[in-house]
């Protein structure tokens, strides 16, 4: 399957990447316990989850690669309003991006 430059996909396999190179900040216990508080077992956007954490919008994509949130990243583009649940450290929201790596 070939995926289009313009594809959610794509576009948030990219800024992941991204992330992963250059964000350098930790996420601390204290965010981590204010998101899980704040959360619990609901579906939240990443723009609240990001200001229970105290982190600006633009640093919110760092929650779903390193797994304190998890994504549909395959469906839209992520933003304020993607719909994000706790993953516990689990990852497997990323498993989807094994399939574009040799598309690109």
């Amino acid at each position: 399957m070939v995926y289009a430059p313009s594809a959610p996909l794509v576009h948030n396999a990219d800024l992941l990447a991204a992330f992963q190179r250059n964000f350098k900040k930790t996420i601390t216990q204290s965010q981590l316990s204010a998101i899980e508080t704040g959360l619990g077992d609901a579906v939240s956007s990443l723009g609240h989850v990001a200001q229970l954490a105290g982190l600006s919008l633009r640093e919110a994509p760092a929650l779903v690669l390193h797994g304190v949130v998890a994504a549909d990243i395959s469906i839209a583009p992520l933003g304020a309003s993607t719909p994000v649940w706790l993953a516990h450290g689990d990852l497997e929201h990323l498993a989807v991006l094994e399939f574009i790596g040799d598309t690109k």
